[in-house]
């Protein structure tokens, strides 16, 4: 049992990115799902009939502004939450809750339904974040900690890069919509890869 954790102490602090252990991977799928959307929000909420061409981007700033409501309302239940039931289970849930919050959203077509999922979206993904840090935490031994959570934010920073990038490519050529699916499929990857390797 001791050679078992001398061998996880050695991996862990030496790199501490052993594959199968890092949640590194899941923070930056899921931010960058979170991201995607980001620099064609305002493109997006054309779609809504009942806002004013001069009130779409009080429209977009809207859609950002409930969903990070969402978050700040629900963050500490999902915490609490996690506390009980431990990270490794409660980041696979939150990241696939909140790819279902996606799907819809590329086929709503009036505002107020939009800013409902907008809103539920927040509150899924909510408890991400925190649990992926406290995970990290978790795993890495106190002399890696800083590197480990360096790692992790830079993980979760160059997701902030290439989301929006990728954003605005995919959208000139296919449009807003699709992008909402594309956000869900990247959440659903991030769960299946927290579950496998948590």
């Amino acid at each position: 049992m001791t050679d078992l954790l001398d061998r996880r102490q050695s991996v862990t602090a030496g790199d501490y990115v052993p594959a199968g252990t890092s949640p590194d991977g899941g923070i930056f799928l899921f931010q960058m799902a979170s991201t995607l959307i980001q620099p064609v929000m305002r493109l997006h909420v054309e779609r809504f009939p009942e806002v004013p061409v001069l009130e779409l981007p009080e429209s977009a700033a809207r859609a950002f502004a409930v969903a990070s409501l969402g978050q700040i309302l629900f963050a500490w239940l999902w915490v609490r939450w996690m506390d009980r039931v431990g990270t490794a289970r409660s980041l696979p849930i939150t990241s696939g809750l909140t790819a279902l919050a996606y799907v819809p959203q590329a086929w709503i077509r009036s505002e107020h339904p939009f800013l409902a999922l907008r809103f539920a979206q927040g509150v899924a993904g909510a408890g991400t974040v925190p649990a992926a840090y406290a995970h990290v935490g978790h795993l890495a031994p106190a002399s890696r900690r800083g590197g480990a959570f360096g790692l992790a934010l830079s993980s979760f920073q160059f997701a902030s890069v290439v989301g929006p990038l990728a954003g605005g490519l995919l959208s000139a050529r296919f449009g807003t919509a699709p992008l909402f699916l594309v956000s869900a499929g990247l959440l659903a990857a991030a769960a299946f890869w927290m579950r496998g390797n948590l």
